[in-house]
């Protein structure tokens, strides 16, 4: 069987171009079913802390612990935590999955800032976060320790 014409190949190409932009622009305006596909691109979250949204970009999160109705996320860049009143699930969603662990009830790590793992704790700066016997085996695969 010879080799298919060049024309034909170059035709080809083109048509794959555009379906892969017919595609693109159709994730850009797709409902809500695929807006944490579309999340996950961002850097940066909003949270509403005290009486104005404040920007914080993923990479500057330390870890995040969740008090109740109410979720501490301590960065890099703030003296202090930032408080806003959110569920910890819903943070969690609009956190990239491949970043961010949860390590505990309680608790939500960028695993960026691992600097070392003790029996029970993990280490992220100078705090030390507890690991839930429920999760340990969770992150033990994850960090892929054996």
């Amino acid at each position: 069987m010879p080799p298919i014409p060049f024309s034909r190949f170059l035709k080809a190409i083109d048509k794959a171009k555009e379906k892969h932009q017919m595609n693109a622009s159709k994730v850009l305006r797709s409902p809500a079913n695929t807006i944490s596909e579309i999340r996950e691109q961002f850097d940066f979250i909003f949270v509403k802390s005290e009486y104005e949204n404040i920007k914080i970009n993923t990479e500057d999160i330390l870890y995040l612990q969740g008090l109740k109705d109410f979720i501490k996320i301590y960065t890099t860049t703030s003296q202090r935590a930032i408080l806003t009143l959110s569920s910890f699930k819903d943070i969690q969603d609009r956190l990239p999955a491949l970043k961010f662990l949860r390590v505990h009830r309680s608790f939500l790590i960028n695993i960026d800032f691992i600097k070392a793992l003790q029996n029970t704790k993990i280490v992220i700066k100078d705090k030390r976060i507890p690991i839930g016997e429920t999760y340990r085996k969770v992150v033990l695969d994850y960090l892929n320790i054996p």
